[in-house]
């Protein structure tokens, strides 16, 4: 599992919901951060919400664009791996289409939506385990 950022600030509502995530995943954990260091400040709050919760996760930070990022980590990676951003923006066209054309699941995490997506098909992201107040509205063409 990816958490890809593409800045530190995420909101308490989204740190929690992206724990709820990554509980239920139960796969380790790697924390990218893009951005220039000296205007990046680290998602402290997440990685403790992480440590705390005693998941098994890395920290990492480039100076890049988080979408060739992603495309390199889901590159890299076998199975269908599940990345969880904030905001699909900055993803590049190439990169939607790598989760279009594979078995790999972009969640998309904002104040308004916390929703799957996988090829062109949509549901939120909730279970009796781990209710969401959440409501879907995200898209991927």
């Amino acid at each position: 599992m990816l958490i890809a950022l593409a800045c530190a600030k995420l909101e308490l509502p989204l740190q929690l919901a992206a724990l709820r995530v990554c509980v239920r995943h139960g796969a380790p954990i790697d924390v990218l951060l893009a951005g220039d260091p000296a205007d990046t400040p680290l998602p402290t709050g997440l990685l403790l919400r992480l440590e705390h919760s005693g998941l098994d996760y890395r920290f990492g930070r480039i100076d890049g664009e988080i979408s060739n990022a992603i495309e390199r980590y889901l590159q890299r990676g076998r199975a269908p791996c599940t990345v969880l951003v904030t905001d699909t923006a900055p993803l590049s066209a190439p990169c939607l289409q790598a989760f279009q054309a594979s078995q790999h699941r972009l969640i998309t995490l904002t104040p308004s939506a916390l929703t799957e997506a996988s090829g062109t098909a949509q549901r939120p992201l909730s279970s009796p385990a781990f209710p969401l107040s959440l409501t879907p509205t995200l898209h991927i063409p």
